[in-house]
């Protein structure tokens, strides 16, 4: 780098022809895609990229740039090989951060704010005919919140409601992306002499995932995804939410098209309660926890890794996939600085023999377990490549640890 510099200063008409033709291979597009728009640091933190990546740093009150009376937040200037002017990184210092590490796997119990409303369908009448009471009023993703006035948060209070009606119109309150809709729908007669409104209906979530963290305070951050349903693909929101002790009673391994997943049996009973799920977001599930296992109660906190400190190679991650957290190895092929998808900002691959001949690779179930390098918890996984089960993506501890700031 220091030759490529001095060779400028001495050359400077040639040595600009060619730093120019460097930047053209390399990309401009492709550099500012690689650079971060923002950077976390701890105070004294020297602010490095990988070595691939041909930018330097700078900022004025260079003396200040190691001393404890940093500025909270600050802009820097990333340069080409020092000279050429990239873009301005926005720099947070932060106190460092530990958190444990856990790759527990628990059951998950959402309550969802309002009735969920997954589909509507036709009904087929006593006479023979198909009717679709709801066609047009009520669609997949809507929560009802009230039916004839009157506040509902279990679908067995909307089915009564119907059923009692004899057919009479019945006023829906729905909240719809942020927005109160109210429509009247008339309960169809059907075939199985009973009424019914054409809706496929629920109040509650569950399934099984993996907690990444566990902080100071007894907070964790936990599948860094939201959950989502899964027919329409959408966030869903929730009033109260529980997680639950599950034991892994078989894996279906993940094969080439197919995504495996973990089988858990769910315990829902009060002995089993482990704590709270607070948020579901689209970088994780939080909450607190009230009983955590002998594994996790035992470990040591470890230091938080930023993004800028990940290099690409060799990785570990904590999974729990036969009822016991270990650590499996695997290779960071790939870091995105500025994923539009932040779930997917690592890419990683399983190289683990053990985990492979276990699941298969990455698997419903561990999405969650974090992934460590270098003595630093940097992520978790999130999602698995539905053509090749050993490769997946990963998302940044950082990012997960900002959601809920």
């Amino acid at each position: 780098m220091m030759k490529i510099y001095r060779f400028f200063i001495r050359h400077r008409k040639m040595g600009l022809v060619y730093m120019l033709a460097l930047l053209g291979v390399f990309g401009w597009g492709n550099l500012l895609w690689e650079v971060p728009t923002e950077i976390y640091v701890t105070k004294g933190e020297e602010i490095k990229l990988e070595e691939s990546i041909p930018v330097t740093f700078e900022q004025e009150d260079s003396e200040e740039v190691f001393a404890d009376k940093w500025r909270d937040n600050y802009e820097m200037t990333c340069s080409f090989l020092g000279i050429i002017p990239v873009k301005t990184v926005t720099v947070h210092v932060v106190d460092e951060q530990e958190v444990i590490p856990v790759g527990q796997t628990v059951g998950i119990l959402l309550q969802t704010d309002g009735v969920y409303v997954v589909a509507t369908d036709e009904i087929e009448t006593a006479s023979g005919e198909k009717i679709s009471p709801c066609k047009r009023q009520v669609k997949s993703g809507d929560y009802i919140t009230h039916v004839n006035g009157i506040v509902v948060t279990q679908k067995e209070e909307v089915m009564e409601v119907v059923e009692a009606s004899n057919g009479a119109p019945i006023e829906l309150t729905l909240r719809r992306n942020d927005k109160t809709v109210t429509c009247d729908v008339t309960p169809v007669y059907a075939a199985n002499h009973t009424y019914k409104l054409g809706i496929w209906i629920k109040d509650d979530i569950a399934g099984v995932g993996t907690i990444t963290y566990i902080d100071g305070e007894g907070n964790y951050g936990a599948l860094g995804h939201g959950i989502s349903s899964a027919e329409t693909e959408e966030l869903v929101e929730i009033i109260e939410g529980n997680l639950y002790e599950t034991e892994i009673a078989g894996i279906n391994k993940g094969e080439k098209g197919t995504p495996g997943s973990l089988v858990g049996l769910l315990y829902f009973q009060r002995e089993h309660y482990l704590g709270t799920v607070d948020t579901n977001s689209t970088v994780g599930i939080y909450g607190s926890l009230d009983n955590i296992s002998d594994t996790a109660a035992g470990a040591e906190p470890m230091p938080v890794g930023y993004k800028q400190e990940i290099q690409t190679g060799p990785a570990e991650i904590l999974a729990s996939v036969d009822g016991v957290v270990k650590s499996y190895d695997i290779e960071i092929e790939d870091i995105v600085m500025n994923s539009p998808e932040v779930n997917k900002s690592m890419f990683i691959r399983v190289t683990d023999e053990e985990l492979i001949a276990k699941t298969g690779g990455i698997v419903q179930g561990i999405s969650g377990s974090p992934i460590i390098q270098n003595g630093k918890i940097v992520g978790a996984v999130t999602h698995v490549l539905v053509n090749d089960p050993t490769r997946g993506y990963g998302i940044f501890i950082e990012s997960m640890l900002n959601s809920v700031k």
